[in-house]
């Protein structure tokens, strides 16, 4: 072959041999390279036809392969972020709680739609605040804890380090490290909840009031504050009453660092 074919042969993406025979296998006419005085007709191994059928199997069977692969590669990924979720302190059943498995309300609405926008705006935390009513009295079972819970992961997976406790298991873990020669695991525990990024508080003012847990939860929440983290909070007690059971400096930084939304509405629990 000339240099001229080779060129014309080197320079045709569709063409892996140049031809001089003009019938493809199917009948049909090949794709022309080039046409001139000095080397007449010159083809390519098939016609378009075939080729734009040979494009289609090779793009058919690689979405196939993806079809076969992505249930394991999505069972494995999922099973990975469950065991992550875990680490963090999130129980089972919060794993399954998500957005798109949250029953919207009229009374829930406003709390949803902020917990829903609040990762793409991430610079304010939450807290929610269950109304007592006259059908649900204490406030409780009104998807606040699930509202937290769904926030929390999506950050989780965006990279954030979040962490989660009830509040009356985070004392409850900080307070069985005393008298025991574990001070320093005390420290730990709170350094645990310190360092992250999210911090997921759930039932706050249930503990019973004392000085040491006011102390306690100051201590945490004022380096969160201090720091710019994330705040996501659930309680069934109002500001005022917050007040009393964990002091007015604590509620005046929590009023500053979270949306503060309050709402009422039916037990779903008892549903």
């Amino acid at each position: 072959m000339d240099k001229l074919s080779q060129s014309i042969k080197m320079s045709s993406p569709a063409a892996s041999l140049v031809h001089r025979n003009p019938k493809c296998t199917c009948g049909n006419e090949k794709r022309i390279i080039s046409k001139n005085d000095i080397l007449g007709m010159l083809y390519a191994e098939k016609c378009d036809e075939c080729y734009e059928s040979e494009r289609k199997s090779e793009s058919e069977l690689r979405r196939q392969q993806m079809l076969q692969e992505w249930p394991l590669i999505s069972r494995r990924r999922r099973h990975e972020f469950r065991q992550s979720l875990i680490a963090c302190g999130f129980p089972q059943k919060a794993l399954e709680q998500r957005f798109s498995t949250f029953e919207v309300t009229a009374e829930s609405q406003e709390a949803y739609k902020t917990a829903f926008y609040l990762p793409k705006a991430l610079y304010k935390g939450l807290l929610l605040i269950g109304e007592g009513s006259k059908e649900n009295p204490l406030g409780t079972g009104l998807g606040k804890t699930h509202l937290v819970n769904a926030v929390g992961k999506v950050l989780h997976a965006k990279g954030y380090q979040v962490q989660y406790s009830t509040t009356v298991d985070l004392l409850r873990e900080i307070r069985s490290c005393f008298g025991r020669k574990k001070e320093t695991a005390a420290d730990e525990v709170i350094d645990r909840f310190i360092s992250a990024q999210v911090v997921i508080l759930d039932d706050l003012g249930v503990e019973k009031p004392s000085e040491w847990v006011q102390q306690t939860l100051y201590e945490i929440i004022d380096h969160l504050y201090a720091n710019n983290r994330i705040l996501l909070a659930t309680s069934n007690h109002d500001l005022d009453s917050l007040e009393k059971r964990i002091g007015a400096r604590l509620v005046s930084r929590l009023s500053e660092m979270c949306h503060v939304i309050t709402y009422s509405g039916p037990d779903w629990r008892l549903k």
